[in-house]
């Protein structure tokens, strides 16, 4: 059954998503060629420079609005298949509602990850178009080889240790992001008789203002103290140190996510009035 409710959710997220996503890579493209003119060596006329840089501008600004149309999608899939007069349907399904949670967060993730693609490669693009002649030399692939090359020379597999970390946190802080933004749609529309969006989006804007500010407040704090710390640490003990720091991060993020999916499940099982 998870496989069935996957398909539809993300034929649901991704029916005009791809669209978006062919626009984001074409100003991309476009963009690279643009910025591209601001280094040619002859004149270029001035009214075809200034829609230039408006089109660069557009292609930066593309992927903000791709990260900004993924959060809406993501928002208004789960809140209509849940909280609108289509949860009265969905939570009359022969499936257990762990099932119907699993199925949103694995769609949810899934265009998290399209949209974080999409953006990438539409900023390689815009970049290496525009910086063409390092990009497509072998200057790049070089310097690509000896930044790897020199960091396994130099930490040896704590190095590839670090980049799996780095990744894993990632992909786990899109899961917190996912997973916070659920729970707030969640509780917002188990709290709120009317107005259940405006309360969901108050809710989640309130917790990531509260998040934001928290680790600010602890980089300010924690940071100068750490880099201080660390200078008085050899290499060989610090790699360990800060495999371990990672590994924290790892853990505690994991650790909100499975608190976040209790609570979300908690709200849906008690407090909605739907089976």
């Amino acid at each position: 059954m998870l496989r069935k409710l996957l398909k539809y959710d993300l034929k649901a997220m991704f029916r005009f998503w791809w669209i978006a996503a062919l626009a984001c890579l074409g100003l991309s493209v476009l963009g690279g060629f643009c910025w591209m003119l601001d280094g040619l060596d002859r004149p270029v006329p001035e009214g075809l420079m200034v829609a230039a840089y408006l089109i660069g501008v557009m292609a930066f600004l593309s992927y903000t609005v791709m990260s900004i149309l993924s959060t809406v999608l993501i928002f208004l899939r789960y809140y209509r298949n849940f909280f609108t007069d289509e949860g009265y349907l969905t939570f009359t399904l022969p499936v257990h509602r762990h099932t119907l949670l699993g199925s949103k967060i694995i769609s949810g993730m899934i265009l998290t990850i399209a949209t974080s693609l999409v953006i990438g490669v539409g900023f390689f693009l815009t970049l290496s178009i525009s910086n063409h002649e390092y990009f497509f030399s072998n200057a790049f692939w070089k310097d690509l080889t000896d930044f790897f090359v020199s960091g396994a020379e130099q930490m040896g597999i704590y190095f590839f240790l670090f980049l799996l970390e780095i990744l894993v946190i990632g992909l786990l802080s899109s899961g917190v992001s996912l997973m916070l933004l659920y729970t707030c749609i969640t509780f917002g529309s188990v709290i709120a008789k009317k107005g259940k969006v405006i309360a969901s989006i108050g809710i989640y804007y309130g917790a990531n203002s509260l998040i934001s500010l928290i680790l600010f407040l602890s980089m300010i704090l924690c940071i100068p103290d750490i880099i201080y710390w660390m200078t008085d640490v050899t290499a060989q003990e610090g790699y360990p140190l800060v495999a371990l720091m990672l590994l924290a991060i790892i853990l505690l993020e994991a650790l909100l996510c499975c608190l976040m999916y209790t609570l979300q499940h908690g709200m849906l099982q008690r407090k909605l009035n739907l089976s």
